[in-house]
């Protein structure tokens, strides 16, 4: 299995699991500060998932994550990679877009630390405290954010054109148009 296959294979996966998640807790506003077992096991999933295609997209596999490094990194990628990040996910049925790394790339003060991403740290390190901090709204931002580095990990470092199993509830909107997911394929939708 290729590298950026198996990437691909564990984002789709935690999908799947956020999918099933949705049949019992709506994807609604007014879940988002929805806490449980399952949200924290899935959120956790997917933070480690992040580092895993940072660490990929990066070149540092085998190192820890920092997440002020990571920062960093992405103020130092090219404008098109910086784009992209920026970019809105949609997911299906939410009617909320998702930015998850626009504040770190903006460099606002707001982005000292994404709020999702320092939630991940505080529940990893001192669950028995934490772990209501495991919402769905953190895990929403987790997974978009997770799929937006699968993207660049496919179309920006590796350079290809084709993913073979497209997700069933995620999209990017770039250039004013949704890129979703249907039958198999994507399709630009105005």
């Amino acid at each position: 299995m290729a590298i950026t296959e198996m990437y691909w294979k564990n984002f789709l996966y935690l999908e799947k699991r956020f999918e099933e998640l949705t049949r019992y807790v709506d994807l609604h506003e007014d879940n988002l500060p929805t806490f449980s077992v399952e949200i924290m096991n899935l959120y956790l999933s997917a933070c480690s998932e992040i580092e895993a295609v940072y660490k990929e997209i990066f070149s540092k596999v085998g190192e820890s994550m920092n997440f002020d490094e990571f920062k960093a990194e992405v103020a130092s990628l090219n404008e098109s990679w910086k784009e992209f990040l920026k970019q809105p996910v949609t997911i299906d049925g939410y009617l909320q877009e998702i930015y998850p790394f626009r504040l770190i790339i903006e460099n606002t003060e707001e982005s000292t630390y994404s709020k999702w991403w320092k939630n991940h740290n505080a529940i990893k390190h001192n669950r028995q405290y934490e772990w209501k901090n495991a919402k769905l709204g953190f895990l929403v931002e987790a997974l978009a954010g997770l799929f937006i580095l699968n993207l660049c990990l496919y179309f920006h470092k590796f350079q290809l054109e084709r993913i073979s199993k497209w997700p069933s509830m995620f999209g990017v909107r770039t250039h004013g148009a949704d890129l979703v997911p249907s039958y198999g394929m994507w399709y630009c939708k105005r």
